[in-house]
């Protein structure tokens, strides 16, 4: 490990999760736990669900196009979406 200030709390041999845990704040309520990460799977894919949704509304009612190309011709300049951060991991 670094001898970099920055690294004090973490200790040569130390495991890694151990240092976030104190970093972070050790959860001892497994069910508050469970709780946390449930919900947060849930915000995740209904906010990919409501991403989908906006993106098949916008394809049929002609405000988004399905390739740059197309929508060039109607919006000169237009630029194609690739990434939507806020939906983290989650293909759309």
């Amino acid at each position: 490990m670094q001898k970099d200030k920055k690294y004090k709390f973490l200790k040569t041999g130390e495991e890694l999760p151990d240092a976030i845990r104190k970093l972070l704040g050790q959860e001892n309520n497994l069910k508050a736990a469970i709780m946390f990460t449930t919900t947060d799977a849930v915000a995740a894919l209904a906010q990919k669900r409501a991403a989908d949704f906006m993106a098949q509304s916008g394809l049929k009612n002609g405000w988004l196009f399905a390739d740059e190309a197309t929508a060039i011709t109607k919006f000169p300049n237009a630029q194609q979406i690739t990434k939507l951060p806020l939906l983290g991991k989650l293909d759309t």
